[in-house]
């Protein structure tokens, strides 16, 4: 693993099924990528790609068969941040109190003011004390990166980041993606269906049914690639 590198999978699989099902399905055949740090990568790919199941192996949600991921020695289950296609909140509580549960379970530094702090530079100011059941998709958008990165993760893994919003929130995110690069914070792994994270993203990766057999393969072939 270089030095630059945050992130990387090395020969990750990945089968389904067991002894009630009447064959396995192989979601992942060793798959391979590594991201460096300041990088926005998006991983592209068709549904039943194994997108999906690629980010449950990297954040631990599911056990793989094979393969390993690294983070120059830390800890995937605490380095990395993660926002899932469809966050979760506590709606009857305000924005800032959905961050302070959050900041003081992963043990962030000053977990009040950083809350606070994180409320004004994600676009929420003067809403922090509003319940999240009034926010709008958008508002909730940026309240769960806000919320996924108050423990300083060196990666923030996000899937389907632009599901559901309308051309101006999806210009509005990426532009806060951008941000999140520029103020030196962890790069970003946006996870979509489509193309519409690419324009955000520096490298971009597809991911395939394989041809040569029935297996689903990933892999990144390099930085601003496409696999073949």
């Amino acid at each position: 693993m270089s030095g630059t590198d945050v992130l990387r999978g090395t020969d990750l699989s990945k089968t389904y099924g067991n002894r009630f099902t009447r064959g396995n399905i192989r979601a992942l055949d060793r798959a391979s990528f590594s991201i460096q740090e300041g990088e926005i990568c998006g991983l592209v790919g068709p549904n039943g790609a194994g997108k999906s199941t690629l980010i449950k192996l990297v954040m631990g949600i599911e056990p793989r068969d094979e393969g390993a991921v690294e983070m120059n020695g830390s800890d995937p289950r605490v380095a990395l941040g993660y926002v899932p296609e469809r966050p979760t909140f506590f709606e009857d509580l305000s924005a800032y109190y959905n961050i302070l549960y959050f900041a003081r379970l992963t043990g962030a530094a000053d977990p009040e003011g950083t809350s606070r702090r994180l409320i004004d530079e994600f676009g929420l100011k003067g809403r922090g004390d509003d319940r999240v059941s009034s926010f709008s998709k958008g508002m909730k958008q940026r309240l769960a990166i806000a919320r996924a990165v108050v423990h300083r993760p060196k990666v923030l893994i996000m899937d389907e980041p632009f599901s559901g919003l309308d051309p101006g929130m999806m210009i509005e995110l990426r532009g806060l993606l951008k941000g999140l690069r520029a103020r030196a914070w962890p790069c970003s792994c946006p996870r979509t269906s489509s193309t519409r994270s690419t324009s955000c993203a520096t490298p971009s990766c597809s991911s395939r049914a394989g041809r040569s057999s029935a297996a689903r393969t990933w892999t990144a072939p390099g930085p601003g690639r496409w696999c073949s």
